[in-house]
């Protein structure tokens, strides 16, 4: 499974967040919770996040670190993503293959 980071602008100018992004997302993928932004992802698919979804992400992540404390430096990367992205008013898009 592989899984491509985009961020996006307002208008949809989309430039890539780097590898990284998504190995931190892809290990973090099999701590979702049913319902919740997270479990939305779609692996061989598209998945789009935008402001309000990505602050309720924000609250997932957190709860993950604290669940699972070997995850907090994937959940460190991705929450500075998500910050910058919700800084810039954009999205987050995630290509799954």
């Amino acid at each position: 499974m592989g899984l491509d980071v985009y961020i996006e602008n307002q208008v949809h100018d989309r430039s890539q967040a780097g590898p990284e992004a998504g190995d931190w997302l892809a290990s973090l993928l099999p701590f979702a919770t049913e319902g919740g932004q997270l479990y939305g992802v779609f692996e061989y698919g598209d998945t789009m996040f935008n402001i309000v979804q990505l602050r309720q992400l924000l609250g997932e992540l957190e709860k993950i670190a604290i669940a699972v404390p070997g995850t907090k430096p994937a959940v460190a990367g991705l929450t500075d993503l998500i910050d910058a992205v919700i800084r810039r008013r954009g999205y987050l898009w995630i290509s799954g293959d």
